[in-house]
């Protein structure tokens, strides 16, 4: 599917690279932004040592 959408045939592909292939059927991920918070994990440690 991916390979007739890029217009591209076996025997093009057969001459072809695996990171030229890569290259031209997929895509670069696209960093996600996010806007959680990332946790203090040393302050959750710390706590999680006290006794109850």
């Amino acid at each position: 599917m991916l390979a007739r959408t890029a217009g591209l045939d076996w025997r093009a592909a057969q001459a072809m690279g695996d990171a030229e292939l890569d290259a031209l059927l997929f895509r670069p991920p696209v960093p996600r932004s996010s806007h959680q918070q990332v946790p203090e994990f040393a302050a959750i440690h710390q706590e999680l040592k006290r006794p109850a």
